[in-house]
């Protein structure tokens, strides 16, 4: 796994990665970006132009098997297997985005200040205060106590009321253009207590359907994260929120970080918008009266 001295080492590697990432992506944008959707994405695979090159190379440099790395190839063999882009593995992805996931290794771990973070496949987030004991867990998780300083599961600064959480995402999707193409969207808020700060995130990712098989594709996108956030636990509001972004990709998110504040959300205050082609639009909040890491279409 990554080490970082810190939380400031990791933020300032993340930002560098996603800096590097987005200008990527912006440059071919800037060069090819008056082409047509199709003549897009064929001009892309022509030159070989690969999105995540950046992030590739950062893992590859550190010989490093990334849980980005870990989520696209799982991604790959659905769609490949005939799999339905509204079942993508990509739709539970805890991450706010490549770049995060791409600092974390195939077990979801990471070391910070000599901590082991971990997330687990429920989203639930550990500390571990040393190797032995992370391993331990990966072998059989039952076997360590989540009170324990040393295999801590996290619960401070987590929010969970009936009507305010800190905590929860939600996810749909929209086949069209006579089921030719395919769109998912997914509103997440979370505080990450390993890096002491709260987002609330609007993804989208796009599809299309190509020789029988659905494959990500580049297409006119744009996402907006808004609403109104609270202070911890009172869950008295404190300001509001808004990033709206539109990019020629076949992924996008809008982010938007609270620091150095434990965030929570009533109920409906947060929310996404989303635009994508054929002039389709669509509104969602998070609605707690639904399950959670699910399916929730208007």
């Amino acid at each position: 796994m990554l080490s970082f001295t810190d939380q400031q080492h990791f933020t300032d590697v993340y930002n560098c990665l996603e800096a590097v990432y987005e200008a990527h992506l912006d440059d071919f944008e800037a060069q090819y970006g008056h082409l047509s959707e199709d003549d897009y994405n064929d001009m892309a695979d022509q030159l070989g132009f690969v999105d995540e090159q950046p992030l590739m190379d950062f893992e590859n440099a550190l010989s490093f098997t990334s849980a980005r790395r870990t989520l696209a190839d799982a991604e790959a063999l659905f769609l490949g297997n005939g799999g339905h882009p509204a079942e993508s593995p990509l739709l539970n992805s805890p991450y706010d985005d490549d770049i995060m996931a791409s600092m974390f290794n195939e077990n979801n771990a990471v070391m910070i200040d000599g901590v082991i973070h971990v997330i687990d496949a429920n989203g639930e987030q550990w500390s571990f205060c040393d190797c032995a004991t992370y391993e331990q867990w990966l072998l059989d998780p039952e076997s360590v106590d989540p009170e324990d300083p040393c295999s801590l599961l996290q619960k401070g600064g987590t929010v969970n009321f009936p009507d305010c959480k800190s905590d929860w995402w939600q996810y749909c999707w929209d086949e069209y253009n006579s089921g030719s193409k395919n769109v998912n969207w997914k509103l997440q808020v979370k505080y990450w207590h390993f890096w002491d700060h709260s987002s609330a995130t609007a993804h989208i990712w796009h599809y299309k359907k190509v020789n029988g098989d659905w494959k990500p594709r580049k297409a006119d996108l744009l996402a907006r994260s808004h609403g109104r956030y609270n202070a911890a636990e009172e869950c008295m509001i404190v300001a509001g929120y808004t990033e709206t972004r539109a990019k020629k990709r076949k992924y996008l998110k809008a982010r938007v970080v609270q620091v150095p504040i434990i965030a929570s959300y009533l109920d409906q205050e947060a929310k996404g918008y989303w635009e994508y082609p054929s002039s389709n639009y669509v509104n969602m909040a998070l609605d707690y009266t639904l399950p959670d890491q699910g399916e929730n279409c208007p």
